[in-house]
């Protein structure tokens, strides 16, 4: 049995020696090279004598994907999104109306003191303004809506409290302070009511005469400036009001708001959905900020149309139509996001499933943009009506909110 077994053994041991001596003499042919223990084979690194080496022994790897991918909607949530629409949409707006009065404010000057500038550099000065307020009107509420009896947006904007016209009283105004004594500092324009100051006065006085027949031509408007010093004045000082009532907007949403002690950003983006406490005081107590942004939207389309916007407004300017298309723009970049924005409501709510409603508010926006392209004011009316529906309807729907009014009047 032993024998046997040794016998087994002995044979094993010499087919192992055989199989090691083939080895060796393939080895002695093929020459392939020792490496460093610790150094890992690469693909193409072991060749025959050296004769195929590999042409890139070390490749570039694969491009880097997009460093910045778009995200993915499904993944992001509201919170997000609507920070963004603050950030990236009605903070842009606010800056932007400040920027531009300032501007009108300075060049303003400029004519007044030495005629480097022209009438008609302010008067399109004055159309920019009227565009980025348009753009803004968008979101009355906050800083803009800060007093239940006198906010700030009837000081910029007297038209939206009932569309009323007050363009003759503006005249009157105008023409009493050009004649009178009284010191025209910026007290003066401040303690004035909402109906004499903002866009509408600055318009009146910066496109027509005060006095004769309201002359609307360029060297008629020049030659007033020059011979009624006190027009320069009055011009200057409805700039130092409106500017400063700019400025207020942009320090409540971006510093302190009403008596809360923080800003009105950092007050609207803790929670999107979670409704405010901002007092009795404020319009928009109890409700959340997603709702708030809605309905001033859903309010100033309402606005648009039944106050017949662009036959009634900015007419010395001929700018309705420009203005309302800024409006546009704005409930679209709502939708949309703004430059910038890596997610949008738009995203959101197709990532949901409700991409629907999104169809339905684009296929809306671009109508009204027709219809403003055909200066049709009917059509526009229509139109307008239609995507205030999404806002009333879709688009509240997709997002799961309650607006909890019943839209009687947009005013």
């Amino acid at each position: 049995m032993f024998n046997a077994i040794l016998g087994s053994f002995t044979g094993k041991i010499t087919l192992v020696m055989a199989v090691v001596a083939v080895l060796w003499s393939v080895n002695s042919v093929i020459d392939v090279p020792v490496l460093p223990a610790d150094e890992p084979v690469k693909i193409g690194q072991v060749n025959n004598g050296g004769s195929n080496p590999d042409p890139d022994p070390d490749p570039d790897p694969d491009p880097d994907p997009d460093p910045d991918p778009d995200p993915d909607p499904s993944a992001t949530d509201l919170e997000t999104v609507h920070r963004q629409i603050v950030e990236r949409v009605v903070l842009v707006a606010v800056d932007d109306f400040k920027t531009q009065t300032d501007s009108l404010s300075s060049l303003t000057d400029s004519f007044c003191a030495s005629g480097a500038t022209t009438i008609t550099d302010l008067q399109d000065q004055w159309r920019t303004l009227y565009n980025s307020w348009s753009y803004l009107a968008n979101f009355v509420f906050g800083p803009l809506e800060d007093d239940i009896f006198f906010p700030e947006y009837l000081f910029i904007d007297s038209y939206r409290q009932r569309g009323t016209d007050y363009s003759e009283t503006v005249r009157a105004e105008i023409a009493s302070d050009i004649s009178s004594s009284t010191t025209l500092d910026k007290a003066y324009f401040d303690g004035k009511n909402f109906q004499r100051v903002g866009l509408l006065a600055l318009e009146i006085a910066l496109f027509e005469t005060a006095t004769g027949e309201q002359a609307r031509d360029a060297a008629s408007i020049t030659a007033e400036f020059n011979n009624s010093p006190r027009k320069c004045e009055i011009a200057q000082g409805l700039l130092a009001s409106l500017s400063g009532r700019a400025a207020a907007v942009e320090s409540g949403w971006l510093q302190s708001y009403g008596d809360s002690g923080q800003s009105f950003e950092t007050i609207f983006t803790a929670d999107a959905l979670e409704p405010l406490d901002l007092g009795d005081a404020d319009p928009s107590n109890g409700k959340s900020p997603i709702v708030i942004l809605i309905l001033g939207i859903q309010d100033h389309l309402v606005h648009l149309q039944d106050r017949a916007v662009v036959t009634r407004v900015a007419q010395l300017a001929e700018s309705s139509w420009d203005a309302v298309a800024r409006s546009v723009d704005s409930a679209e970049a709502f939708l949309e996001g703004g430059a910038g924005s890596t997610v949008s409501l738009a995203d959101l709510l197709i990532a949901q499933g409700d991409g629907t409603a999104v169809d339905i508010a684009r296929t809306n926006l671009i109508a009204i943009r027709e219809a403003i392209e055909l200066s049709d004011p009917v059509l526009l009316e229509v139109r307008l009506g239609e995507l205030d529906g999404n806002f009333k309807r879709e688009i509240p729907d997709a997002i799961g909110v309650d607006l909890g009014t019943n839209f009687s009047d947009g005013d």
